[in-house]
């Protein structure tokens, strides 16, 4: 980002860098099977200069040519769009706790493993279909500008989700939870979704 922003600052009166990258597992379960594991992991980058007043934007997933990118910012610039605003400056920001480190150490087994508890559970109390879900995911946000503005931003999510599908029907009763970092399903959540089944 540092040596995009300075090659865009050179021929530009303000330039902007935005990245993200981040990094998601999903498991799911159906009928009490494990039907699909996936793990995705994406990054981009987008690049706002302002020259002569006009606003110009690019973005790529690919920062093989920061030259194309630039290039791409200053095309756009031919687009007429106003800028009317400066970039914002360096700026000191409150630190909000968006981030658990125990996600970086949970893995698709781990999400395995919850999904095939809670189907287990109540596959064991009720005649239902049942099916779950696990996520966890993180994302690093980074901002930076020739004004001085240099931030970056770590967040993490995870969640569960479970449901029994009520048999002959289309309609279920579940419940889902999320976490900052790993967690499990309590037995109280798990009950929520069973009762209906067993009524009195």
């Amino acid at each position: 980002m540092e040596k995009l922003l300075e090659a865009a600052g050179k021929v530009s009166d303000q330039a902007e860098v935005y990245g993200l990258e981040s990094r998601t597992s999903v498991v799911e379960f159906e009928n009490a099977a494990l039907h699909d594991i996936k793990e995705t992991m994406t990054s981009g980058v987008s690049l706002r200069v302002i020259k002569g007043g006009r606003l110009g934007f690019g973005h790529t997933r690919n920062l093989r040519s920061r030259e194309e990118l630039v290039g791409n910012a200053l095309a756009s610039l031919s687009g007429g769009v106003e800028a009317g605003f400066d970039f914002p400056g360096k700026a000191s920001l409150p630190e909000l706790k968006t981030f658990d480190a125990g996600v970086e150490k949970s893995s698709s087994p781990d999400l395995v493993a919850e999904c095939a508890r809670m189907a287990g559970e109540l596959g064991s109390r009720t005649k239902g279909e049942i099916v779950a879900r696990a996520w966890s995911a993180e994302q690093t946000l980074s901002i930076a500008n020739t004004k001085g503005l240099d931030v970056s931003v770590r967040s993490s999510e995870c969640g569960l989700a479970a449901a029994a599908v009520f048999p002959g029907s289309a309609c279920s009763i579940g419940r889902s939870v999320r976490f900052r970092g790993p967690g499990r399903m309590s037995q109280a959540a798990l009950d929520d979704v069973v009762w209906p089944f067993h009524p009195g």
